[in-house]
């Protein structure tokens, strides 16, 4: 029986070179996929991105069951986490009147819930690949669909607003994903995106230990200059960014992930893991961690870009 590949070649997902540089290569700190994984830099665009790359036979590999963006009971109160309800503020504030809303990649659904339950005049859809999509949402009586954008069962043009929270920088095909969502939306619909960001200080600040890299789940990471472009080219206008998502969490976990390649003692592993999670360390990275978030250089951007009529 032959072993489809789980591993792929692939250019560059922005302008389509193949010449680019080594960037990093790394284990899978998260869930110990077996391997290690290569970061490129196209010398055409200066995109960073994963190649070779997962193929879709590799899916259910680098997304376990216990992957917890799927996990139902991963924030058990909804209402007062406050990166989600960052994000429901985030889209209210650009489309206050509501309307119809897709969450692209939703897990289990939980930012469904919330804005929902925040913004009752909302409309709201999930769809994601895994089998357990949606599990969260549905107890709400909130739909949810086990598909990709690609597959989904979604009427177009008739969307106010789509949403990709740390979704974005997992698709293969980045273009050809922003320019559906655009088929998707009404005119002067919104795209609302998280995404880590490879300009972002905690980047340079850890380097290979940053938790934005995410191999082999990231596919490419972006900067400031290259989401532009990215958004420019598939009809969209920036209209703003904010950092406001996960910053206290992407900051901790690089820690971790540091200590994690550099003790080997599981006993002080233990031990420096809790001093990083305490309340002394929080107080004393509070100042980093505002002026990176105030500077929108935090690990985590949000972008609001608008459907332009005409694509330039």
């Amino acid at each position: 029986m032959r072993v489809p590949p789980l591993l792929e070649p692939v250019a560059c997902p922005l302008c389509g070179a193949t010449a680019a540089s080594d960037v990093l290569r790394g284990p899978d700190r998260l869930h110990g996929v077996p391997g290690r994984f290569r970061l490129v830099r196209c010398h055409t665009c200066t995109l960073i991105y994963q190649n070779p790359r997962p193929t879709a036979d590799a899916f259910d590999l680098i997304y376990p069951e216990d992957y917890k963006p799927h996990q139902a009971e991963a924030w058990a109160d909804i209402t007062i986490h406050p990166d989600i309800i960052q994000a429901c503020h985030f889209v209210a504030q650009h489309l206050p009147n509501g309307g119809k809303l897709i969450d692209v990649g939703c897990g289990a659904g939980h930012f469904l819930v919330a804005i929902q339950q925040q913004y009752p005049h909302w409309h709201v859809i999930g769809i994601d690949p895994s089998p357990g999509a949606g599990a969260f949402a549905h107890s709400y009586g909130i739909p949810v669909q086990q598909a990709s954008l690609e597959t989904a069962s979604l009427e177009a043009g008739v969307w106010n607003a789509v949403t990709l929270w740390n979704v974005f920088e997992h698709v293969p095909n980045p273009l050809g994903t922003l320019q559906l969502v655009r088929t998707m939306l009404v005119p002067d619909g919104m795209l609302f995106l998280g995404v880590p960001m490879a300009d972002s200080w905690d980047a340079k600040l850890f380097g290979k230990y940053w938790v934005g890299w995410d191999l082999p789940r990231h596919f490419f990471l972006p900067d400031h200059n290259t989401l532009g472009r990215m958004l420019n080219e598939a009809g969209f206008e920036i209209v703003a960014t904010e950092c406001h998502t996960a910053t206290l969490y992407c900051f901790t976990e690089s820690i971790r992930w540091l200590i994690n390649d550099r003790i080997q003692s599981y006993a002080l592993r233990r031990l420096s893991s809790a001093l990083t999670f305490s309340r002394p360390l929080r107080w004393a990275i509070a100042p980093y961690l505002h002026f990176i978030t105030s500077r929108k250089r935090a690990t985590i951007l949000s972008i609001a870009a608008r459907r332009l009529h005409h694509k330039y």
